[in-house]
């Protein structure tokens, strides 16, 4: 094992990679390893168990504080235990071992409805405009973009008018393409799409629905 210095009571922060003959990472399934540190005597100071982390062969160790180690040069050692593995199984990180069969982690669960839905309106809805396909485009409809719509959809009905003086209102897609609406009518086609859209989500996330709404909408 290399050499570590540390500063006496700092945490102790361990990588350990483990490869094949062939530089590819090993297959940590199955095995067991410990982290063992002495001090300069072969007195125990801690036995820490490493965990696998998402790279392939490879695990962590923290040991959170040194403040009780002397002084001095540690001794410390990896003890590792491997499981024979028959020819006819090939598993992989991640999989189960209950001590005599390996076995592949279950399925996760499918998502419910309620999951569905909010996947959904973080996804966004599909917008066709039959009169201008330019405004045509998949787009957000989180709670920050719900609540812009809101707030620009008042000032028309208020006023009559796109806010700030403009001739036509643009409005990003998820891509970030920008579309231009053209009219009021085309601008309040698309947000209350986006509105109806997005209470139908609302209304099966709250268990109210059991059905999930088309993810697009046609519009003028």
């Amino acid at each position: 094992m290399a050499d570590v210095r540390i500063k006496r009571g700092s945490t102790l922060s361990l990588t350990f990679a483990f490869g094949n003959a062939d530089g590819t990472a090993y297959s940590l399934t199955g095995v067991t390893t410990q982290l063992n540190v002495a001090d300069p005597r072969g007195n125990p100071l801690a036995s820490v168990t490493p965990v696998n982390s998402a790279t392939p062969g490879v695990q962590t160790v923290t040991i959170l504080s040194t403040a009780t180690w002397p002084e001095g040069l540690m001794q410390a050692d990896v003890a590792a235990d491997f499981v024979a593995v028959p020819s006819t199984v090939s598993p992989e990180q991640g999989w189960l071992y209950d001590g005599s069969v390996f076995a592949a982690p279950p399925a996760p669960p499918e998502p419910t409805l309620a999951e569905q839905a909010a996947a959904a309106l973080r996804a966004g809805i599909a917008i066709v405009s039959t009169g201008t396909p330019a405004l045509s485009g998949t787009y957000a409809c989180d709670g920050q973009h719900q609540g812009r719509l809101d707030r620009i959809s008042t000032y028309i009905v208020r006023n009559g008018k796109f806010p700030a003086g403009l001739a036509e209102m643009p409005w990003p897609d998820v891509a970030g393409e920008v579309h231009s609406f053209p009219t009021i009518a085309a601008f309040e086609a698309f947000a209350s799409a986006v509105a109806d859209y997005v209470t139908e989500l609302d209304a099966v996330i709250m268990g109210v629905s059991n059905t999930l709404p088309p993810a697009a909408a046609d519009i003028p």
